[in-house]
């Protein structure tokens, strides 16, 4: 059901080297925030999809390291989240948003 997003997504990525997308997941794996997550101040909110690239454990660690987060869990989701479910996700956000007057 996701052939038009990966056909876009192959279009766009063709546009890139090899050697620059590998560059880019090399650097990415180094990166982490996770020292720095008790910081955050505000509230969060963290949209989870159930075939995401994280492990639902994995996330449910770094929601709990975040001082004031709101974990969302869409099942049946991807990677691509508010283009797979639109509707649902603009729902979750405003819904949060509002509830922190945000909006």
């Amino acid at each position: 059901h996701q052939h038009e997003l990966r056909r876009r997504a192959i279009a766009r990525g063709s546009r890139n080297t090899k050697q620059a997308y590998l560059s880019s997941l090399k650097a990415l794996t180094k990166w982490t925030v996770r020292d720095r997550l008790r910081e955050i101040k505000v509230p969060v909110l963290i949209a989870s999809s159930e075939h995401d690239y994280f492990a639902a454990e994995d996330v449910k660690q770094f929601v709990s390291e975040l001082p004031d987060a709101t974990l969302e869990f869409f099942a049946d989701a991807h990677h691509n989240l508010p283009q797979e479910f639109p509707e649902e996700f603009n729902s979750v956000v405003l819904d949060f948003l509002s509830a922190h007057d945000y909006v």
